[in-house]
């Protein structure tokens, strides 16, 4: 496709002459084409919709390079024209909506873009609007699909943002009013690609301490995630993918938000006792490809549990100390987390038989996991756990004070760690680079109390 300008014409005229590709490096380096051409593709009148439609194929075209992504942000009103796309002149064009998403999510890629693109005004609202269609027909207009699935893209890409400006594109999600219920009606189609992204965006979104117990009190969340994260999968299944991220969803809305631990829980406040089924079904999905996540998700219950429940995850100490010892990377340090958790309030029973009968072997691996002198950036929680997992023993029984106070190696261990801990590792979540949910207790001061322990009389 050329682009041919005329003097004797009203407009630029489109001929088709020579193949897009040789054009669009001339198209990109003549002075003042690209400003026609966003231009172009804000006119409205049906007898420009040809040209319109040209002008957004060039532009879509043009942004392959992603050089042209950054020339093309950086013209005034250039986000506006796209987004004009979008909105319903005379007649709505789906195909154009579909070209503008395209666009808008290929100059997404640059964090800069990203936020100016999420902060242009009405955009969000717009995006959301195209997702909480009541029809969801999909089968008779295949473009309204590609319109659906690019505004849940670029969602997923707004809500991923990072730093301080992340922050607040995240919080300008969830304050337009049907966005968080839209997501959770996706959550319950049967079209995986669809849901997968709808996960995603809520996964995303729940990285913020404040909009936690905002998404979890939209009805249905919650238990439209729990849904997926339990459903039956085969092994190395796109269903699996999905469950796993479900079950990530999940972990970070009960994350330090006993309201949402309540509703997973499905406690109300008229009725503490009894055991929750949920509960009961995150026990049996620790020995599943999921372990890991529904062990992360225990640990943020543990504090919420009623006497019988905390009976319950009691007596599932065994296989937890079993992925302790045999288990390895993430779902070791998951392991080993709730593990921790749990040992405060076991009860004599469950304590001798799964804990004691296991002491020679659970003193060793702690012994190794704490001669680990430099954090790791995969396994940011390991050490902390482990040293959490080694205050649990110590002040529950004497007999596990005992043995690690006769261990040479283990306060010069923890002096080491103490050493070498970063701030990294006093964080549960992050926003890229930047630490969002902190752990209640520093890593220092952890090993401070394990070392006070060991002296102890």
């Amino acid at each position: 496709m050329a682009i041919v300008f005329s003097s004797n014409l009203p407009c630029p005229s489109f001929a088709f002459v020579t193949p897009l590709r040789s054009t669009t490096p001339r198209a990109n380096t003549s002075c003042g084409v690209v400003e026609r051409l966003l231009e172009m593709i804000t006119w409205k009148d049906l007898s420009e919709a040809e040209i319109r439609k040209a002008a957004t194929i060039v532009i879509k075209y043009l942004l392959r390079h992603r050089s042209n992504c950054f020339r093309i942000s950086a013209i005034p009103g250039s986000l506006e024209a796209i987004i004009s796309l979008l909105t319903a002149g005379e007649k709505i064009v789906p195909e154009e909506q579909r070209y503008g998403l395209a666009i808008l999510n290929r100059l997404a890629v640059d964090h800069r873009t990203c936020v100016r693109i999420g902060n242009t005004s009405g955009l969000i609202s717009i995006l959301v609007a195209f997702i909480q269609d009541e029809d969801w027909n999909f089968l008779e207009v295949r473009t309204s699909r590609k319109v659906f699935r690019r505004s849940l893209e670029l969602l997923r890409t707004l809500a991923g943002a990072g730093g301080d400006s992340g922050r607040s594109l995240r919080k300008k999600i969830v304050s337009v009013v049907s966005a968080v219920r839209s997501l959770q009606r996706i959550c319950n189609l049967e079209d995986l690609e669809l849901q997968d992204l709808a996960v995603d965006v809520i996964k995303l979104l729940a990285t913020e301490d404040e909009l936690r117990d905002c998404i979890g009190a939209t009805g249905g969340v919650i238990q439209s995630l729990m849904a997926i994260f339990a459903r039956e999968t085969a092994p190395n299944s796109h269903q699996l993918s999905i469950a796993m991220r479900a079950g990530e969803a999940i972990f970070l809305l009960v994350l330090q938000c006993p309201n949402n631990c309540s509703r997973l829980l499905r406690r109300k406040s008229y009725s503490q006792g009894g055991v929750s089924k949920t509960l009961k079904s995150l026990i049996n999905m620790l020995t599943k490809p999921i372990g890991v996540h529904a062990a992360t998700i225990l640990r943020s219950l543990c504090g919420e549990l009623n006497d019988e429940e905390k009976l319950e995850l009691g007596a599932a100490i065994s296989p937890i100390l079993q992925m302790v010892l045999e288990s390895t990377d993430k779902e070791q340090q998951a392991a080993i987390g709730l593990a921790a958790a749990i040992i405060p309030w076991l009860d004599t029973r469950n304590f001798e038989q799964g804990v004691l009968s296991q002491q020679s072997r659970l003193c060793e691996k702690i012994t190794e996991l704490l001669s680990q002198t430099a954090p790791s950036r995969s396994l940011n929680r390991i050490r902390r756990y482990s040293v959490e997992l080694l205050n649990s023993l110590m002040a529950k029984d004497a007999r596990f004070l005992r043995r690690f106070r006769e261990d040479g190696e283990m306060e010069a261990s923890l002096e080491a760690m103490s050493a070498t801990a970063s701030d990294e590792e006093n964080f549960l979540t992050f926003s890229g680079f930047v630490g969002l949910t902190k752990h209640s207790r520093s890593l220092e001061e952890l090993v401070n109390s394990a070392l006070l322990n060991l002296h102890r009389l």
